[in-house]
């Protein structure tokens, strides 16, 4: 790769730490995705930096909760901020600031006069921009990279490795839970894992040489929809909702437009459970690679040599099979095409597309393996249970109470699938079923009242809330630092425990906020195709759950009375005080 430093416009020393550093990049929300591998590397080069990006309205929902940004900084340079009035006062703003480095990945003549009149000593920029002029180090654009590259070549004058990374988004409870929503509303289960039964069409761009025909999306999604029975989901913004309410109504019922519904960061939740995304050469395709959803981008009038194609082996960039001399036409598209005919998209047909991205689409979750325990329980069977909980499977238990979801604490794959299987709030933490009361102590604090209670009434139906200790996984501790735990009953779910060496999950194998299971005749069937083995032993007799009982300055609190009254409590171990939530 072309060295940076034979490309600078002017020698200057760059401060090895700098403090204070500004991000700019005010293009489209595309160009703000795939800035973030830059924004992380930054902060990975400089640590105890601080680091503000300046960004349009549109795109500020994707860095708000980047744990790398302190603040996002919105120019509405379109809007209440265009022209020199709101060019000066977004100037001031920045000074004020006294960055000490800005790194400017956009390529504009505003965006460099910003930052040299914020007086910003370092400014470091590419030599293509208009404002070049205006950076006191300038690095080569390399046309045949991808964007990703391009932009974290802005740091290769600090001695850093530049390789392809892929942008990475930071959906927060609320964005994941709106999604999980989703997939509950149309029966579907959000599993945490790709499974075919949605795929994601993004039908929309800025530019209208960029955007495959509506027709040819909804005859796409038909055809989808009867090959592989998945649901479509629509995506785009408020201004991409009629066209995709008109495909919704083509494809019919199974299509569901969502266009203009959801946050960007919300998008990317939806999109980390889809099967395929399927879009345009815009936006969505990179929301896509950051949420690690398959992406297949038709291209049209532009083309993938640009840099903006979804990298890695598991996409794809579909383009017309036709040779022709006007393609591409721009950098960016336009809104109509030059030659009037727009032969780039209408050539490229539904077979092509459909024959595509069938390569892509992994087959059927298979039906979980089923287990019957009325004669017992086989070596093999146990074995298999284990071998699953060890490489982030989920399974359905029966416990002594009513059945459970169960997984290894240690994988957090696992725990993340359960919590979407559930929709289950992500600040819910799940309850634990350990094998002992020794295999509890090695990640609880177990002594005084808690363990007079645990010796009382383990092994049984009585969960205790522990303070956790500092080797049980951060996904399983309640923000109090506590974790419910439970040695059971079920000679079963003890063994799991025990074989596999550390507790496993117990919550309920339910949809949080509906009643448990205890016949799985009543199993909703998200759940049932969600996990990857289910273990039948009946109806569950007890109508009533776990006691929970939490200890703290020699008091117990019962958190919920269940099987074991608090009368039992006190009558077996004489404690001095009990309260009741």
């Amino acid at each position: 790769m072309e060295n940076t430093a034979s490309t600078a416009r002017r020698s200057i020393r760059i401060a090895s730490q700098p403090q204070r550093i500004l991000i700019l990049q005010t293009a489209f929300i595309g160009d703000v995705v795939l800035v973030e591998p830059l924004i992380a590397k930054t902060k990975a080069l400089f640590p105890s930096a601080s680091i503000d990006v300046v960004v349009i309205p549109a795109a500020a929902n994707l860095l708000e909760t980047h744990p790398a940004i302190r603040d996002v900084i919105i120019y509405d340079k379109r809007g209440q901020q265009r022209g020199i009035s709101g060019f000066l006062r977004m100037r001031k703003r920045l000074k004020d600031a006294h960055y000490d480095l800005a790194i400017v990945p956009h390529r504009s003549l505003r965006s460099a006069a910003l930052v040299f009149l914020a007086k910003i000593p370092q400014r470091i920029g590419f030599e293509t921009s208009a404002g070049s002029l205006l950076f006191n180090k300038t690095v080569h654009y390399s046309k045949t990279s991808h964007e990703v590259v391009r932009n974290l070549i802005l740091l290769e004058s600090f001695g850093t490795k530049v390789d392809y990374q892929t942008p990475e988004l930071h959906p927060n409870t609320t964005d994941r839970e709106t999604a999980w929503q989703i997939y509950r509303d149309i029966s579907l289960p959000a599993i945490g894992q790709k499974h075919s039964e949605v795929i994601a069409i993004a039908p929309g761009s800025v530019w209208a040489t960029k955007k495959w025909p509506a027709a040819s999306f909804a005859e796409l999604g038909k055809r989808l929809h009867q090959k592989y029975g998945c649901a479509i989901m629509l995506l785009g913004s408020d201004s991409d909702h009629i066209e995709c309410e008109k495909i919704a109504a083509s494809i019919g019922k199974t299509a569901y437009n969502l266009a203009g519904k959801l946050s960007l960061r919300q998008s990317a939740a939806l999109l980390e459970n889809c099967a395929l995304l399927i879009s345009n050469d815009s936006a969505p395709t990179h929301l896509g690679v950051a949420a690690n959803c398959p992406v297949a981008t038709i291209f049209g009038a532009t083309i993938p040599g640009f840099g903006f194609y979804p990298h890695g082996p598991m996409h794809k960039a579909i383009e017309t099979r036709k040779n022709l001399s006007c393609r591409p036409c721009g950098i960016h598209g336009g809104n109509t095409c030059p030659i009037g005919t727009l032969e780039c998209m209408h050539s490229i047909s539904v077979d092509q597309v459909f024959t595509e991205v069938a390569s892509m689409i992994a087959p059927n979750k298979s039906a979980p393996l089923q287990i019957s325990m009325q004669n017992g329980i086989t070596k093999a069977d146990m074995q298999r249970a284990i071998e699953l909980l060890k490489n982030d499977g989920v399974l359905i238990i029966p416990t002594e109470t009513l059945y459970g979801l169960a997984a290894n604490i240690l994988s957090k794959t696992a725990v993340a699938r359960i919590f979407a299987i559930k929709f289950r709030s992500l600040a819910s933490p799940l309850p634990l079923i350990a094998g002992s009361a020794e295999q509890v102590k090695t990640f609880c604090v177990l002594d005084g009242f808690a363990q007079a209670i645990a010796d009382a009434f383990w092994p049984g139906p009585l969960t205790l809330v522990l303070p956790a200790k500092d080797n049980l996984p951060e996904h399983i501790v309640a923000q109090d630092g506590t974790v419910a735990v439970r040695v059971p009953a079920s000679s079963f779910c003890r063994e799991l425990a025990n074989s596999l060496g550390t507790p496993i999950t117990a919550t309920s194998a339910n949809l949080s906020g509906d009643p448990p299971v205890r016949d799985l005749n009543f199993l909703p069937p998200s759940l049932s195709i969600g996990v990857d083995m289910i273990f039948d032993n009946g109806k569950c007799e007890n109508q009533h759950p776990s006691t929970i009982v939490k200890v703290a300055h020699g008091t117990l609190e019962i958190l919920r009375e269940g099987v074991i009254t608090s009368e039992e409590i006190h009558a077996r171990i004489g404690v001095p005080s009990i309260e009741q939530r």
